[in-house]
Protein backbone atom coordinates (compact mmCIF):
# COMPACT_ATOMS: atom_id res chain seq x y z
CA UNK A 1 0.00 0.00 0.00
CA UNK A 2 1.15 3.25 -1.00
CA UNK A 3 2.13 6.03 1.61
CA UNK A 4 1.41 9.48 1.50
CA UNK A 5 4.85 10.52 1.01
CA UNK A 6 4.72 7.91 -1.85
CA UNK A 7 1.47 9.49 -3.46
CA UNK A 8 2.31 12.57 -3.11
CA UNK A 9 5.87 12.65 -4.45
CA UNK A 10 7.41 15.69 -2.72
CA UNK A 11 11.10 16.27 -1.77
CA UNK A 12 10.96 17.02 1.93
CA UNK A 13 13.95 18.36 1.86
CA UNK A 14 12.32 21.09 0.85
CA UNK A 15 10.28 21.97 3.73
CA UNK A 16 11.64 23.44 7.00
CA UNK A 17 11.17 22.35 10.35
CA UNK A 18 7.88 22.61 12.05
CA UNK A 19 7.30 25.74 14.47
CA UNK A 20 5.27 26.48 17.44
CA UNK A 21 5.35 29.94 17.04
CA UNK A 22 4.60 32.46 14.07
CA UNK A 23 8.10 33.02 12.45
CA UNK A 24 8.69 32.33 9.03
CA UNK A 25 9.23 28.33 8.71
CA UNK A 26 11.17 28.51 5.21
CA UNK A 27 14.84 30.25 6.07
CA UNK A 28 15.52 31.24 1.98
CA UNK A 29 18.60 30.11 0.74
CA UNK A 30 22.29 31.25 1.81
CA UNK A 31 25.19 33.34 0.41
CA UNK A 32 26.89 30.26 -1.04
CA UNK A 33 23.75 28.65 -2.19
CA UNK A 34 21.96 31.34 -3.96
CA UNK A 35 25.56 31.70 -5.56
CA UNK A 36 25.43 28.17 -6.36
CA UNK A 37 22.05 27.76 -7.79
CA UNK A 38 22.50 30.72 -9.63
CA UNK A 39 25.38 29.51 -11.44
CA UNK A 40 22.85 26.52 -12.95
CA UNK A 41 21.03 29.00 -15.29
CA UNK A 42 21.36 28.29 -18.60
CA UNK A 43 20.87 31.97 -19.61
CA UNK A 44 18.33 30.58 -22.65
CA UNK A 45 18.19 33.01 -25.16
CA UNK A 46 14.47 32.66 -25.75
CA UNK A 47 13.78 31.76 -21.69
CA UNK A 48 10.67 29.98 -20.80
CA UNK A 49 10.50 30.78 -17.61
CA UNK A 50 9.96 34.55 -18.52
CA UNK A 51 6.79 33.90 -20.92
CA UNK A 52 5.51 31.84 -17.69
CA UNK A 53 5.59 34.97 -15.71
CA UNK A 54 2.55 37.13 -15.40
CA UNK A 55 4.17 40.52 -15.01
CA UNK A 56 7.64 38.62 -17.36
CA UNK A 57 10.06 39.31 -14.82
CA UNK A 58 13.63 39.06 -17.04
CA UNK A 59 14.49 35.95 -14.85
CA UNK A 60 17.72 34.96 -16.27
CA UNK A 61 19.06 38.42 -15.62
CA UNK A 62 18.59 38.86 -12.61
CA UNK A 63 20.04 35.44 -11.85
CA UNK A 64 22.90 36.83 -13.44
CA UNK A 65 23.21 39.50 -11.20
CA UNK A 66 23.17 37.36 -8.52
CA UNK A 67 25.99 35.26 -10.13
CA UNK A 68 27.97 38.62 -10.71
CA UNK A 69 27.64 39.54 -7.06
CA UNK A 70 25.29 41.85 -7.83
CA UNK A 71 22.62 41.70 -5.67
CA UNK A 72 21.53 45.29 -5.88
CA UNK A 73 21.25 45.05 -9.54
CA UNK A 74 18.81 41.61 -9.23
CA UNK A 75 16.54 43.42 -6.98
CA UNK A 76 16.51 46.27 -9.01
CA UNK A 77 15.51 43.90 -12.10
CA UNK A 78 12.76 42.47 -10.29
CA UNK A 79 11.69 45.19 -8.89
CA UNK A 80 11.39 46.97 -12.55
CA UNK A 81 8.79 43.95 -13.31
CA UNK A 82 7.22 43.02 -9.77
CA UNK A 83 6.28 46.04 -7.00
CA UNK A 84 5.99 42.72 -4.84
CA UNK A 85 8.66 40.95 -5.89
CA UNK A 86 9.49 39.44 -2.06
CA UNK A 87 5.72 38.53 -1.07
CA UNK A 88 5.51 36.77 -4.84
CA UNK A 89 9.16 34.72 -3.93
CA UNK A 90 6.96 33.61 -0.81
CA UNK A 91 4.02 32.73 -2.49
CA UNK A 92 3.69 32.31 -6.02
CA UNK A 93 2.79 28.83 -7.65
CA UNK A 94 6.23 28.37 -9.30
CA UNK A 95 5.38 25.41 -10.81
CA UNK A 96 2.77 26.21 -12.77
CA UNK A 97 4.20 29.29 -13.71
CA UNK A 98 8.14 30.45 -14.28
CA UNK A 99 10.03 27.29 -13.22
CA UNK A 100 7.47 24.59 -15.12
CA UNK A 101 9.54 24.85 -18.53
CA UNK A 102 12.76 25.30 -17.07
CA UNK A 103 14.91 24.00 -19.82
CA UNK A 104 17.32 23.00 -17.29
CA UNK A 105 14.92 20.76 -16.24
CA UNK A 106 15.42 18.26 -19.18
CA UNK A 107 19.12 17.86 -17.91
CA UNK A 108 18.55 17.50 -14.33
CA UNK A 109 15.99 19.51 -11.97
CA UNK A 110 14.43 23.11 -12.64
CA UNK A 111 16.40 25.68 -10.94
CA UNK A 112 14.92 27.56 -7.72
CA UNK A 113 13.97 30.66 -9.37
CA UNK A 114 11.51 31.88 -6.45
CA UNK A 115 14.23 30.99 -4.15
CA UNK A 116 16.24 32.98 -5.93
CA UNK A 117 13.96 35.77 -6.41
CA UNK A 118 13.66 35.37 -2.50
CA UNK A 119 17.31 35.46 -1.75
CA UNK A 120 17.58 39.55 -4.20
CA UNK A 121 14.30 40.44 -2.37
CA UNK A 122 15.22 39.86 0.72
CA UNK A 123 18.86 41.25 0.33
CA UNK A 124 17.53 44.44 -0.83
CA UNK A 125 15.07 44.75 2.09
CA UNK A 126 18.34 44.32 4.79
CA UNK A 127 20.93 46.42 2.59
CA UNK A 128 19.36 49.07 0.36
CA UNK A 129 16.40 50.55 -1.39
CA UNK A 130 16.68 52.38 -4.74
CA UNK A 131 14.73 55.48 -4.92
CA UNK A 132 11.98 55.90 -8.16
CA UNK A 133 12.69 58.58 -10.28
CA UNK A 134 8.98 59.75 -11.01
CA UNK A 135 7.36 61.54 -14.42
CA UNK A 136 6.71 65.07 -14.24
CA UNK A 137 3.30 66.03 -11.98
CA UNK A 138 0.06 65.63 -13.85
CA UNK A 139 -3.24 67.14 -13.40
CA UNK A 140 -5.42 64.10 -13.48
CA UNK A 141 -6.32 61.98 -10.22
CA UNK A 142 -7.31 58.53 -9.91
CA UNK A 143 -8.69 56.26 -7.23
CA UNK A 144 -8.16 53.00 -6.72
CA UNK A 145 -9.93 51.21 -4.03
CA UNK A 146 -8.55 48.43 -2.49
CA UNK A 147 -4.96 48.22 -0.99
CA UNK A 148 -4.04 44.98 -1.96
CA UNK A 149 -1.90 43.41 -4.63
CA UNK A 150 -3.46 44.88 -7.52
CA UNK A 151 -4.34 48.02 -6.41
CA UNK A 152 -0.96 48.43 -5.03
CA UNK A 153 0.74 47.20 -8.01
CA UNK A 154 -1.82 49.91 -10.25
CA UNK A 155 -1.17 53.06 -8.02
CA UNK A 156 2.20 52.73 -8.21
CA UNK A 157 2.28 52.75 -11.79
CA UNK A 158 0.51 55.30 -12.23
CA UNK A 159 2.08 57.62 -9.57
CA UNK A 160 5.58 56.73 -11.58
CA UNK A 161 3.72 58.15 -14.92
CA UNK A 162 3.07 61.52 -12.36
CA UNK A 163 -0.59 60.82 -11.99
CA UNK A 164 -1.99 61.95 -8.08
CA UNK A 165 -3.13 59.00 -6.80
CA UNK A 166 -5.43 58.14 -3.74
CA UNK A 167 -6.11 54.53 -2.49
CA UNK A 168 -9.40 54.31 -0.70
CA UNK A 169 -9.05 50.54 1.67
CA UNK A 170 -11.69 49.43 3.82
CA UNK A 171 -9.53 48.01 6.39
CA UNK A 172 -6.81 49.44 8.82
CA UNK A 173 -3.97 47.94 6.60
CA UNK A 174 -2.26 47.39 3.65
CA UNK A 175 -1.61 44.87 1.26
CA UNK A 176 -4.44 42.75 1.08
CA UNK A 177 -4.98 39.62 1.43
CA UNK A 178 -1.08 38.70 2.25
CA UNK A 179 -1.46 41.11 5.76
CA UNK A 180 -4.06 39.34 6.95
CA UNK A 181 -5.25 36.41 5.69
CA UNK A 182 -1.48 34.64 4.77
CA UNK A 183 -0.25 33.44 8.50
CA UNK A 184 3.03 34.72 9.52
CA UNK A 185 5.27 31.73 9.36
CA UNK A 186 4.43 31.85 5.41
CA UNK A 187 4.25 36.12 4.97
CA UNK A 188 6.24 38.04 7.56
CA UNK A 189 4.48 41.06 7.78
CA UNK A 190 7.09 43.21 7.61
CA UNK A 191 7.62 42.12 4.11
CA UNK A 192 4.06 43.07 3.35
CA UNK A 193 4.45 46.35 4.86
CA UNK A 194 7.69 46.90 3.27
CA UNK A 195 6.80 46.46 -0.33
CA UNK A 196 3.23 47.78 0.39
CA UNK A 197 5.27 51.07 2.31
CA UNK A 198 7.69 51.44 -0.60
CA UNK A 199 4.16 51.96 -3.47
CA UNK A 200 3.14 54.72 -0.94
CA UNK A 201 6.25 56.51 0.09
CA UNK A 202 6.35 57.69 -3.98
CA UNK A 203 3.62 59.96 -3.02
CA UNK A 204 0.33 58.21 -3.16
CA UNK A 205 -2.43 59.09 -0.91
CA UNK A 206 -3.96 56.65 1.58
CA UNK A 207 -7.48 56.76 2.92
CA UNK A 208 -7.95 53.48 5.43
CA UNK A 209 -11.25 52.67 7.14
CA UNK A 210 -12.90 54.29 4.52
CA UNK A 211 -15.19 51.57 3.22
CA UNK A 212 -16.54 52.95 -0.94
CA UNK A 213 -19.98 52.39 -1.37
CA UNK A 214 -20.92 54.18 -3.77
CA UNK A 215 -18.66 54.62 -7.07
CA UNK A 216 -20.38 58.08 -8.40
CA UNK A 217 -19.17 60.14 -5.26
CA UNK A 218 -15.84 59.49 -6.49
CA UNK A 219 -16.55 60.03 -10.08
CA UNK A 220 -17.34 63.78 -9.16
CA UNK A 221 -13.70 64.16 -8.22
CA UNK A 222 -11.54 61.47 -9.75
CA UNK A 223 -10.76 61.31 -13.66
CA UNK A 224 -10.91 57.25 -13.85
CA UNK A 225 -11.29 54.70 -10.91
CA UNK A 226 -9.84 51.60 -10.24
CA UNK A 227 -11.30 48.51 -8.57
CA UNK A 228 -8.66 46.07 -6.61
CA UNK A 229 -11.82 44.65 -4.55
CA UNK A 230 -10.94 40.98 -4.60
CA UNK A 231 -13.10 38.35 -3.45
CA UNK A 232 -14.75 40.19 -0.21
CA UNK A 233 -17.09 37.55 0.76
CA UNK A 234 -17.40 33.77 1.77
CA UNK A 235 -18.60 31.24 -0.56
CA UNK A 236 -21.09 29.68 2.55
CA UNK A 237 -20.60 25.80 3.31
CA UNK A 238 -24.45 24.45 3.41
CA UNK A 239 -24.66 22.65 6.53
CA UNK A 240 -27.17 21.46 9.34
CA UNK A 241 -26.57 22.06 12.74
CA UNK A 242 -24.84 24.21 15.53
CA UNK A 243 -23.02 27.42 14.27
CA UNK A 244 -21.78 28.46 17.39
CA UNK A 245 -18.13 26.75 16.75
CA UNK A 246 -18.19 27.10 13.49
CA UNK A 247 -15.87 29.57 11.12
CA UNK A 248 -15.41 30.52 7.80
CA UNK A 249 -11.63 30.64 6.75
CA UNK A 250 -11.57 34.04 6.61
CA UNK A 251 -13.34 34.56 10.17
CA UNK A 252 -10.62 32.09 11.47
CA UNK A 253 -7.95 33.87 10.16
CA UNK A 254 -8.73 37.47 10.88
CA UNK A 255 -9.71 36.70 14.30
CA UNK A 256 -6.25 34.60 14.11
CA UNK A 257 -4.54 37.88 13.31
CA UNK A 258 -6.04 39.78 15.46
CA UNK A 259 -5.78 37.38 18.71
CA UNK A 260 -8.96 37.24 19.47
CA UNK A 261 -10.02 33.45 18.49
CA UNK A 262 -10.76 31.64 21.51
CA UNK A 263 -8.24 29.52 23.33
CA UNK A 264 -7.74 26.75 21.04
CA UNK A 265 -5.08 24.38 23.64
CA UNK A 266 -6.47 21.00 23.50
CA UNK A 267 -8.95 21.31 21.23
CA UNK A 268 -9.67 19.51 18.15
CA UNK A 269 -10.44 21.99 15.06
CA UNK A 270 -12.24 20.31 11.76
CA UNK A 271 -10.57 22.16 8.39
CA UNK A 272 -13.18 21.70 5.60
CA UNK A 273 -11.44 22.13 2.47
CA UNK A 274 -8.21 21.39 0.34
CA UNK A 275 -6.84 24.45 -0.94
CA UNK A 276 -3.95 26.58 0.59
CA UNK A 277 -6.15 28.42 2.63
CA UNK A 278 -7.42 25.51 3.99
CA UNK A 279 -3.70 24.54 4.76
CA UNK A 280 -3.13 27.50 6.44
CA UNK A 281 -5.82 27.43 8.75
CA UNK A 282 -4.79 24.37 10.00
CA UNK A 283 -1.18 25.31 10.56
CA UNK A 284 -2.51 27.90 12.12
CA UNK A 285 -4.77 26.02 14.34
CA UNK A 286 -1.73 23.95 15.86
CA UNK A 287 0.30 26.59 16.23
CA UNK A 288 -2.38 28.07 18.90
CA UNK A 289 -2.32 24.45 20.86
CA UNK A 290 -5.19 23.22 18.68
CA UNK A 291 -5.07 19.25 16.94
CA UNK A 292 -5.83 20.00 13.40
CA UNK A 293 -7.62 17.71 11.08
CA UNK A 294 -8.80 18.28 7.48
CA UNK A 295 -11.77 17.08 5.57
CA UNK A 296 -11.80 17.03 2.03
CA UNK A 297 -14.16 14.96 -0.07
CA UNK A 298 -11.44 13.81 -3.00
CA UNK A 299 -7.93 12.46 -2.32
CA UNK A 300 -4.32 13.93 -1.95
CA UNK A 301 -4.58 13.95 -5.93
CA UNK A 302 -6.74 16.45 -6.26
CA UNK A 303 -6.17 18.94 -3.44
CA UNK A 304 -5.64 22.24 -5.48
CA UNK A 305 -3.08 23.11 -2.73
CA UNK A 306 0.53 23.16 -3.48
CA UNK A 307 2.94 20.78 -2.59
CA UNK A 308 4.85 22.41 -0.49
CA UNK A 309 1.65 23.59 1.69
CA UNK A 310 0.47 19.63 1.67
CA UNK A 311 3.91 18.83 2.75
CA UNK A 312 4.38 21.38 5.21
CA UNK A 313 0.95 20.14 6.67
CA UNK A 314 1.50 16.44 7.00
CA UNK A 315 5.29 17.18 8.28
CA UNK A 316 4.01 19.62 11.23
CA UNK A 317 1.45 16.64 12.24
CA UNK A 318 -2.16 17.69 10.88
CA UNK A 319 -4.27 14.70 10.46
CA UNK A 320 -6.31 14.10 7.11
CA UNK A 321 -9.94 12.52 6.76
CA UNK A 322 -10.11 12.07 2.71
CA UNK A 323 -12.70 11.14 0.57
CA UNK A 324 -15.39 12.76 3.61
CA UNK A 325 -17.62 15.58 3.56
CA UNK A 326 -19.47 16.92 6.59
CA UNK A 327 -23.41 17.33 6.25
CA UNK A 328 -24.37 18.25 10.08
CA UNK A 329 -22.15 19.60 13.04
CA UNK A 330 -23.80 19.28 16.00
CA UNK A 331 -23.04 20.93 19.33
CA UNK A 332 -23.74 18.99 22.67
CA UNK A 333 -24.51 19.62 25.86
CA UNK A 334 -21.45 19.73 28.03
CA UNK A 335 -19.25 21.62 24.85
CA UNK A 336 -18.87 18.36 23.33
CA UNK A 337 -19.56 18.40 19.23
CA UNK A 338 -19.76 16.04 16.61
CA UNK A 339 -19.55 16.29 12.48
CA UNK A 340 -21.54 14.06 11.36
CA UNK A 341 -19.65 12.99 8.12
CA UNK A 342 -20.43 11.51 4.78
CA UNK A 343 -18.02 8.87 2.86
CA UNK A 344 -17.49 9.70 -1.00
CA UNK A 345 -16.16 8.08 -3.59
CA UNK A 346 -14.72 9.47 -6.92
CA UNK A 347 -16.80 9.70 -10.13
CA UNK A 348 -16.49 10.69 -13.89
CA UNK A 349 -14.12 13.40 -14.44
CA UNK A 350 -16.16 17.42 -13.71
CA UNK A 351 -14.97 20.04 -15.43
CA UNK A 352 -12.35 20.90 -13.46
CA UNK A 353 -10.69 18.07 -15.07
CA UNK A 354 -10.38 16.20 -11.93
CA UNK A 355 -12.86 13.20 -10.91
CA UNK A 356 -16.12 14.45 -9.47
CA UNK A 357 -16.58 13.46 -5.90
CA UNK A 358 -20.07 11.43 -5.05
CA UNK A 359 -21.74 10.49 -1.92
CA UNK A 360 -21.26 6.43 -0.82
CA UNK A 361 -25.19 5.38 -0.05
CA UNK A 362 -25.54 4.75 3.85
CA UNK A 363 -22.02 5.40 4.23
CA UNK A 364 -21.54 7.52 7.54
CA UNK A 365 -19.11 8.15 10.66
CA UNK A 366 -19.09 10.27 13.91
CA UNK A 367 -16.36 12.50 14.74
CA UNK A 368 -15.63 14.88 17.87
CA UNK A 369 -14.60 17.97 17.14
CA UNK A 370 -14.65 21.12 19.09
CA UNK A 371 -14.36 23.64 16.22
CA UNK A 372 -15.17 23.70 12.52
CA UNK A 373 -13.94 25.64 9.89
CA UNK A 374 -14.97 26.01 6.60
CA UNK A 375 -12.30 26.80 3.78
CA UNK A 376 -14.27 26.69 0.54
CA UNK A 377 -13.81 29.60 -1.15
CA UNK A 378 -14.45 33.15 -1.31
CA UNK A 379 -16.33 35.42 -3.48
CA UNK A 380 -17.11 38.87 -4.70
CA UNK A 381 -19.41 41.62 -3.30
CA UNK A 382 -22.25 41.30 -5.77
CA UNK A 383 -24.05 43.86 -3.83
CA UNK A 384 -21.46 46.56 -4.23
CA UNK A 385 -21.40 45.57 -8.13
CA UNK A 386 -25.55 45.95 -8.03
CA UNK A 387 -25.54 49.29 -6.71
CA UNK A 388 -22.50 50.54 -8.50
CA UNK A 389 -24.36 49.45 -12.08
CA UNK A 390 -21.12 46.97 -12.29
CA UNK A 391 -21.68 43.95 -14.83
CA UNK A 392 -20.71 40.30 -13.31
CA UNK A 393 -20.43 37.58 -15.62
CA UNK A 394 -22.08 34.19 -14.51
CA UNK A 395 -19.11 32.94 -13.10
CA UNK A 396 -19.48 35.74 -10.67
CA UNK A 397 -16.61 38.23 -11.87
CA UNK A 398 -16.70 41.68 -12.77
CA UNK A 399 -17.09 42.36 -16.32
CA UNK A 400 -13.92 43.72 -17.83
CA UNK A 401 -13.23 44.38 -21.49
CA UNK A 402 -9.93 44.08 -23.37
CA UNK A 403 -8.54 47.13 -21.84
CA UNK A 404 -9.78 45.62 -18.27
CA UNK A 405 -12.10 48.32 -18.55
CA UNK A 406 -15.83 47.73 -16.81
CA UNK A 407 -19.31 48.42 -18.67
CA UNK A 408 -18.46 51.66 -16.93
CA UNK A 409 -16.59 54.10 -18.87
CA UNK A 410 -13.33 55.50 -16.58
CA UNK A 411 -13.83 52.17 -14.14
CA UNK A 412 -11.33 50.13 -14.57
CA UNK A 413 -10.87 46.48 -12.69
CA UNK A 414 -8.00 43.98 -12.23
CA UNK A 415 -7.16 41.23 -9.53
CA UNK A 416 -9.15 38.35 -8.11
CA UNK A 417 -12.27 40.15 -8.65
CA UNK A 418 -11.83 39.62 -12.15
CA UNK A 419 -10.20 35.91 -12.26
CA UNK A 420 -10.68 34.24 -9.11
CA UNK A 421 -7.31 32.84 -9.44
CA UNK A 422 -6.21 34.04 -6.10
CA UNK A 423 -2.61 34.50 -7.24
CA UNK A 424 -0.68 37.90 -5.87
CA UNK A 425 1.51 37.83 -9.14
CA UNK A 426 -1.42 37.76 -11.77
CA UNK A 427 -2.87 40.50 -9.60
CA UNK A 428 -0.10 42.83 -9.89
CA UNK A 429 0.34 41.81 -13.80
CA UNK A 430 -3.46 42.82 -14.00
CA UNK A 431 -2.86 46.03 -11.85
CA UNK A 432 0.00 47.12 -13.85
CA UNK A 433 -1.61 46.52 -17.35
CA UNK A 434 -4.44 47.88 -15.79
CA UNK A 435 -2.39 51.30 -15.03
CA UNK A 436 -0.83 51.22 -18.61
CA UNK A 437 -4.97 51.73 -20.29
CA UNK A 438 -5.74 54.20 -17.44
CA UNK A 439 -3.30 56.87 -18.64
CA UNK A 440 -4.70 55.84 -22.32
CA UNK A 441 -7.94 56.27 -21.45
CA UNK A 442 -7.03 59.82 -20.06
CA UNK A 443 -5.05 60.89 -22.98
CA UNK A 444 -8.04 59.37 -25.49
CA UNK A 445 -6.34 56.62 -27.32
CA UNK A 446 -9.39 54.35 -25.89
Amino acid sequence: MMSLLDELSIDFTKVGAPSEKFEEVSTGLNLDSALLEASRCLQCYEPPCRKGCPVRIDVPVFIRRIKEGDFAGAAQKIKEANLLGGICARVCPVERLCEMDCTRKKMDRTVQIKMLQRFATDWEEENWKKAITLSTERDERIAVVGAGPAGLSCAYELRKMGFRVTIFERSENTGGIPSWGIPPFRMPRVVVQSEANFAIDTGIELICGKDIVFLDDLKQDYDAIFLGIGLADDIQYKIEGSAECIFSSNQFLRQAEKNKLPDLTGKKIGIIGGGDVAFDAARTAMRLGGESVILYRRTFKEMPAEQDEISAAIDEGIDFKLLTTVTEFIHKTGGICTAKCQVMELGPMDRSGRRRPLPVEGAYYNLDLDYLVWAIGSKLDLDFCSMNQINVDRKGRIEVDENLMTNRGGVFAGGDSINKQNMVVRAVAEGKRAASNISKYLEGGI
